[in-house]
Order: C-alpha cells, then sequence, then structure tokens
C-alpha cells in the first residue's frame, strides 16, 4: 500500500527500526488507579503521533538536505559532516528526487518535511497516515490478536492487502511494523 511504502521506506531511509524510542518522559502519579486497558483491536483506535530518536531526527536533516530544490550546496553537505552511511542515504535519495517521478519526488519533499510530525489515525475501519500534505486512506480487519499484539490485513483500493503487525511496548504508545520487512517500524506514541 502506499501509505505503508511511504511509512516503512522513511523509517528505511531514516533507519527508525535501528534506534531505541527514547524513553517516555515519567507521568505524574495518577489520583486514581488507571482503568485496565483495553484490548490491543480496541487499544490501537485512536491517533497517534510519531516518535523520533535523536539519531532518527539527524537521519531527517540529511533527508531534507537532499531534496532541496535547488540541490544543496558541496559546501552545506560537507558542513553537516555526514558518516558514510548517511552518506549513502543522501546520494540514494539525491538520485530518486532526480527521477522525474513528480509523485515520487513531492512523496520525498512531504516525508523528509513532515515526518516529525507524521500522525497515524486508526479508526474502526480505516488506518490514515498522514506525512505533511500526503495523506492516505486504507482499511483493514483485524486478522489476529495476541498478547499485546494485533494482526491486521490493511487494502487501498486496487492494491493487493498488506498484512501489518501493531504492537504496545508501552501503554501510551503504539508500534506499526510490516512482518515482512524485519526490524522495520514506526513508533507512535496516542496524542493527547
Amino acid at each position: 500500500m502506499r501509505w505503508m511504502i511511504l511509512a516503512l521506506s522513511a523509517a528505511s531511509v531514516l533507519g527508525c527500526s535501528e534506534e531505541p524510542a527514547e524513553p517516555a518522559a515519567a507521568e505524574p502519579a495518577a489520583a486514581e488507579p488507571a482503568a485496565a486497558e483495553p484490548a490491543g483491536a480496541e487499544r490501537m483506535i485512536g491517533t497517534w503521533n510519531i516518535l523520533l530518536s535523536e539519531a532518527e531526527r539527524r537521519r531527517q536533516a540529511v533527508m531534507k538536505l537532499a531534496v532541496q530544490d535547488p540541490p544543496a550546496s558541496p559546501e552545506a553537505i560537507r558542513a553537516m559532516a555526514l558518516s558514510p552511511r548517511e552518506q549513502t542515504q543522501l546520494q540514494l535519495t539525491q538520485a530518486a528526487m532526480r527521477s522525474g517521478d513528480e509523485a515520487l519526488i513531492h512523496q520525498l519533499r512531504a516525508t523528509a518535511e513532515g515526518l516529525d510530525k507524521a500522525v497515524l489515525t486508526i479508526t474502526e475501519d480505516q488506518l490514515v497516515m498522514q506525512f505533511g500534505d500526503v495523506r492516505d486512506v486504507s482499511t483493514y480487519a483485524v486478522s489476529g490478536e495476541g498478547e499485546g499484539e494485533v494482526t491486521i490485513e490493511a487494502r487501498r483500493e486496487g492494491e493487493p492487502e498488506e498484512l501489518l503487525r501493531i504492537s504496545f511496548p508501552a501503554p501510551d504508545q503504539l508500534q506499526l511494523s510490516d512482518p515482512s520487512q524485519p526490524g522495520d517500524a514506526m513508533r507512535f506514541r496516542r496524542a493527547p
């Protein structure tokens, strides 16, 4: 699906799966005991804001450098003091920008600019991913539930069904992954 490709491409390009999520800030003690967590399929419903570590934010900065128009100057690139991996990321993204595929170029720019503000909204039957002004909607059905995990089959009109896994690493966090892409995952925190 286009939105999952966008999401997981961003995760791959930015290396979202390699760094652990930043620890959640301590919540103030509640005056009353917290209610029991709902079952996984119910728990995932809501609006979720993406969580990026400092390393992921650095990779986003490299991606922003790669999508500049006009292209970044050699001086600007040198000033970033890129690692070999970051240089590869920059070169691959710049090559995609030269492809002439306007839709891809728009998606790369929107992802670079909007990744740190990405929002995932899950309703009873839809997944909506928003990166900047790129918004993609898929329908889904729950295909399985386990302890702390939900498997869904997501579908976008005219495209094959896609198996996705949703897990809950912390009470207010959701992790979205594609089982066919081990290690690639995007983390989100429930929106206030």
